[in-house]
């Protein structure tokens, strides 16, 4: 198998992290589906209780993808080192 080299990773990995910033952005963007006609306007009941946890759930999936891009970093540098 072929070893890549470390500036086609660094522009595989940009490629990677503009496609799930343009996903993200889309659904977030995208998210409201509007009223579809009678009854009251939703924004005025409760939120969903998932609401309040998106920031959340999402800085930990970004903090988990940085700590496992270290740790295959790390791994790949040592063995290329041997």
């Amino acid at each position: 198998m072929k070893k890549l080299n470390i500036k086609t990773r660094t522009a595989s990995s940009k490629w990677i992290f503009a496609i799930a910033l343009t996903v993200l952005f889309h659904l977030t963007t995208l998210a409201d589906p509007g009223d579809f006609g009678g009854g009251a306007n939703p924004a005025d009941g409760p939120a969903a209780p998932i609401d309040s946890y998106v920031w959340v759930l999402m800085g930990i999936g970004i903090a988990f993808v940085f700590y496992k891009y270290r740790a295959v970093a790390k791994k790949s540098k040592t063995s290329s080192v041997s």
